[in-house]
Protein backbone atom coordinates (compact mmCIF):
# COMPACT_ATOMS: atom_id res chain seq x y z
CA UNK A 1 0.00 0.00 0.00
CA UNK A 2 1.40 3.38 -1.03
CA UNK A 3 1.45 6.32 1.36
CA UNK A 4 -1.31 8.06 -0.63
CA UNK A 5 -3.49 4.95 -0.48
CA UNK A 6 -2.84 4.59 3.24
CA UNK A 7 -3.85 8.22 3.85
CA UNK A 8 -7.04 7.79 1.83
CA UNK A 9 -7.95 4.63 3.74
CA UNK A 10 -7.14 6.21 7.10
CA UNK A 11 -9.09 9.45 6.55
CA UNK A 12 -12.55 8.14 7.58
CA UNK A 13 -10.96 6.47 10.61
CA UNK A 14 -9.29 9.74 11.60
CA UNK A 15 -12.61 11.57 11.30
CA UNK A 16 -14.27 8.95 13.51
CA UNK A 17 -11.49 9.22 16.08
CA UNK A 18 -11.75 12.99 16.44
CA UNK A 19 -15.55 13.05 16.55
CA UNK A 20 -15.44 11.06 19.80
CA UNK A 21 -14.93 13.65 22.58
CA UNK A 22 -11.78 13.17 24.61
CA UNK A 23 -9.31 14.84 26.95
CA UNK A 24 -7.72 16.88 24.15
CA UNK A 25 -11.08 18.38 23.20
CA UNK A 26 -11.76 19.11 26.85
CA UNK A 27 -8.55 21.07 27.38
CA UNK A 28 -9.13 23.10 24.20
CA UNK A 29 -12.64 23.96 25.39
CA UNK A 30 -11.34 24.84 28.86
CA UNK A 31 -8.71 27.22 27.49
CA UNK A 32 -11.25 28.82 25.15
CA UNK A 33 -13.67 29.45 28.00
CA UNK A 34 -10.85 30.85 30.12
CA UNK A 35 -9.05 32.97 27.52
CA UNK A 36 -11.13 33.18 24.35
CA UNK A 37 -9.88 32.34 20.88
CA UNK A 38 -6.30 33.24 21.83
CA UNK A 39 -6.17 30.48 24.43
CA UNK A 40 -8.21 28.06 22.36
CA UNK A 41 -6.03 28.27 19.26
CA UNK A 42 -2.86 28.05 21.36
CA UNK A 43 -4.29 24.93 23.01
CA UNK A 44 -4.92 23.40 19.57
CA UNK A 45 -1.22 23.82 18.88
CA UNK A 46 -0.42 22.07 22.14
CA UNK A 47 -2.70 19.11 21.50
CA UNK A 48 -1.23 18.80 18.01
CA UNK A 49 2.24 18.40 19.51
CA UNK A 50 1.01 15.44 21.56
CA UNK A 51 -0.56 13.63 18.59
CA UNK A 52 2.49 14.19 16.40
CA UNK A 53 4.88 13.09 19.16
CA UNK A 54 3.08 9.79 19.76
CA UNK A 55 2.79 9.15 16.02
CA UNK A 56 6.53 9.72 15.66
CA UNK A 57 7.14 7.37 18.60
CA UNK A 58 5.21 4.64 16.79
CA UNK A 59 7.22 5.31 13.65
CA UNK A 60 10.38 4.84 15.72
CA UNK A 61 9.24 1.51 17.18
CA UNK A 62 6.88 2.16 20.09
CA UNK A 63 4.51 -0.49 18.72
CA UNK A 64 7.22 -3.14 18.94
CA UNK A 65 7.99 -2.09 22.51
CA UNK A 66 4.31 -2.40 23.43
CA UNK A 67 4.21 -5.94 22.00
CA UNK A 68 7.53 -7.13 23.43
CA UNK A 69 7.24 -5.34 26.78
CA UNK A 70 3.54 -4.91 27.59
CA UNK A 71 4.28 -4.20 31.25
CA UNK A 72 6.49 -1.24 30.32
CA UNK A 73 3.76 0.12 28.06
CA UNK A 74 1.24 -0.32 30.87
CA UNK A 75 3.46 1.71 33.20
CA UNK A 76 3.67 4.39 30.52
CA UNK A 77 -0.12 4.56 30.51
CA UNK A 78 -0.19 4.75 34.31
CA UNK A 79 2.30 7.62 34.29
CA UNK A 80 0.15 9.53 31.82
CA UNK A 81 -2.95 8.78 33.87
CA UNK A 82 -1.20 10.13 36.96
CA UNK A 83 -0.47 13.41 35.20
CA UNK A 84 -4.12 13.71 34.17
CA UNK A 85 -5.26 13.10 37.73
CA UNK A 86 -2.79 15.71 39.02
CA UNK A 87 -4.03 18.22 36.46
CA UNK A 88 -7.64 17.52 37.38
CA UNK A 89 -6.96 17.91 41.10
CA UNK A 90 -5.11 21.17 40.50
CA UNK A 91 -8.06 22.53 38.52
CA UNK A 92 -10.45 21.36 41.21
CA UNK A 93 -8.49 23.11 43.94
CA UNK A 94 -8.50 26.29 41.87
CA UNK A 95 -12.28 26.11 41.61
CA UNK A 96 -12.72 25.52 45.34
CA UNK A 97 -10.13 27.96 46.67
CA UNK A 98 -9.91 30.75 44.14
CA UNK A 99 -13.28 31.55 42.53
CA UNK A 100 -12.29 35.21 42.23
CA UNK A 101 -9.19 34.25 40.30
CA UNK A 102 -11.37 32.35 37.84
CA UNK A 103 -13.52 35.40 37.33
CA UNK A 104 -10.50 37.60 36.70
CA UNK A 105 -9.04 35.10 34.23
CA UNK A 106 -12.24 35.28 32.21
CA UNK A 107 -11.72 38.98 31.43
CA UNK A 108 -10.69 39.90 27.86
CA UNK A 109 -6.97 39.78 27.19
CA UNK A 110 -5.21 43.11 26.78
CA UNK A 111 -3.37 44.00 23.60
CA UNK A 112 -1.06 46.84 22.73
CA UNK A 113 -1.76 49.67 20.30
CA UNK A 114 -1.57 48.60 16.67
CA UNK A 115 -2.92 45.10 17.24
CA UNK A 116 0.35 43.58 18.43
CA UNK A 117 0.13 41.02 21.18
CA UNK A 118 0.78 42.57 24.56
CA UNK A 119 2.49 40.74 27.40
CA UNK A 120 -0.82 39.42 28.76
CA UNK A 121 -1.78 37.85 25.46
CA UNK A 122 1.68 36.38 24.98
CA UNK A 123 1.49 34.86 28.44
CA UNK A 124 -1.93 33.39 27.66
CA UNK A 125 -0.58 31.80 24.49
CA UNK A 126 2.36 30.23 26.33
CA UNK A 127 0.25 29.02 29.24
CA UNK A 128 -2.54 27.55 27.11
CA UNK A 129 -0.08 25.91 24.73
CA UNK A 130 1.96 24.40 27.55
CA UNK A 131 -1.11 23.14 29.41
CA UNK A 132 -2.56 21.53 26.29
CA UNK A 133 0.76 20.00 25.22
CA UNK A 134 1.35 18.41 28.62
CA UNK A 135 -2.21 17.09 28.73
CA UNK A 136 -1.99 15.69 25.20
CA UNK A 137 1.35 14.01 25.85
CA UNK A 138 -0.03 12.53 29.09
CA UNK A 139 -3.35 11.53 27.51
CA UNK A 140 -3.27 7.70 27.39
CA UNK A 141 -5.68 7.70 24.47
CA UNK A 142 -2.98 9.11 22.17
CA UNK A 143 -0.35 6.34 22.53
CA UNK A 144 -2.99 3.60 22.65
CA UNK A 145 -4.61 4.86 19.45
CA UNK A 146 -1.27 5.44 17.75
CA UNK A 147 0.00 1.95 18.62
CA UNK A 148 -3.21 0.07 17.83
CA UNK A 149 -4.54 1.96 14.79
CA UNK A 150 -1.73 3.51 12.76
CA UNK A 151 0.21 0.26 12.04
CA UNK A 152 -2.91 -1.24 10.45
CA UNK A 153 -2.51 1.19 7.55
CA UNK A 154 1.23 0.75 7.09
CA UNK A 155 2.71 -1.92 4.84
CA UNK A 156 6.09 -3.38 5.90
CA UNK A 157 9.02 -1.86 4.09
CA UNK A 158 11.52 0.96 4.02
CA UNK A 159 8.80 3.62 3.80
CA UNK A 160 6.89 2.38 6.87
CA UNK A 161 8.21 5.09 9.18
CA UNK A 162 7.43 7.92 6.77
CA UNK A 163 3.95 6.52 6.13
CA UNK A 164 3.30 6.35 9.87
CA UNK A 165 4.36 9.97 10.31
CA UNK A 166 2.16 10.97 7.36
CA UNK A 167 -0.79 9.21 8.99
CA UNK A 168 -0.07 10.98 12.27
CA UNK A 169 0.08 14.31 10.45
CA UNK A 170 -3.31 13.64 8.84
CA UNK A 171 -4.74 12.69 12.23
CA UNK A 172 -3.35 15.93 13.67
CA UNK A 173 -4.83 18.06 10.88
CA UNK A 174 -8.28 16.48 11.17
CA UNK A 175 -8.25 16.85 14.96
CA UNK A 176 -7.07 20.44 14.65
CA UNK A 177 -9.82 21.32 12.17
CA UNK A 178 -12.47 19.83 14.46
CA UNK A 179 -11.06 21.71 17.44
CA UNK A 180 -11.11 24.97 15.47
CA UNK A 181 -14.86 24.48 15.02
CA UNK A 182 -15.15 23.87 18.76
CA UNK A 183 -13.16 27.00 19.59
CA UNK A 184 -15.29 29.20 17.34
CA UNK A 185 -18.54 27.83 18.77
CA UNK A 186 -17.32 28.09 22.37
CA UNK A 187 -16.10 31.62 21.78
CA UNK A 188 -19.52 32.68 20.50
CA UNK A 189 -21.10 31.43 23.72
CA UNK A 190 -18.32 32.72 25.92
CA UNK A 191 -20.40 35.59 27.25
CA UNK A 192 -22.52 33.04 29.10
CA UNK A 193 -19.77 30.56 29.89
CA UNK A 194 -17.52 33.15 31.54
CA UNK A 195 -20.04 34.23 34.13
CA UNK A 196 -18.55 33.33 37.52
CA UNK A 197 -21.02 30.55 38.31
CA UNK A 198 -20.92 29.06 34.80
CA UNK A 199 -17.12 29.31 34.73
CA UNK A 200 -16.84 27.43 38.02
CA UNK A 201 -19.17 24.73 36.73
CA UNK A 202 -17.15 24.37 33.50
CA UNK A 203 -13.87 24.17 35.41
CA UNK A 204 -15.40 21.71 37.87
CA UNK A 205 -16.61 19.44 35.07
CA UNK A 206 -13.15 19.62 33.49
CA UNK A 207 -11.50 18.66 36.78
CA UNK A 208 -13.84 15.72 37.38
CA UNK A 209 -13.42 14.46 33.81
CA UNK A 210 -9.61 14.57 33.95
CA UNK A 211 -9.53 12.72 37.26
CA UNK A 212 -12.09 10.17 36.07
CA UNK A 213 -10.18 9.42 32.86
CA UNK A 214 -6.89 9.15 34.73
CA UNK A 215 -8.27 6.80 37.37
CA UNK A 216 -10.04 4.68 34.75
CA UNK A 217 -6.86 4.24 32.69
CA UNK A 218 -4.67 3.59 35.73
CA UNK A 219 -6.97 0.85 37.04
CA UNK A 220 -7.31 -0.77 33.63
CA UNK A 221 -3.59 -0.76 32.78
Amino acid sequence: MTTAAALLAFLPVAVTLVLVPGVNNLVVLRETVAHGRVGGFAAIGGTSIGILAWSAAVALGLGAVAVDHPQAFAWLQVAGAGLLVASGLRTGLLVVRQPRTLARQACPVATTVGGAAGPDEADVRRTSFRSAAVTSLANPRCPVTAVSVLPQFVAPGSAAAMTTIALGTLWTLVAGAWNVVGVLLAHRGRGVLTRPRARRVAEGVSAVALVAVGVSVATAA
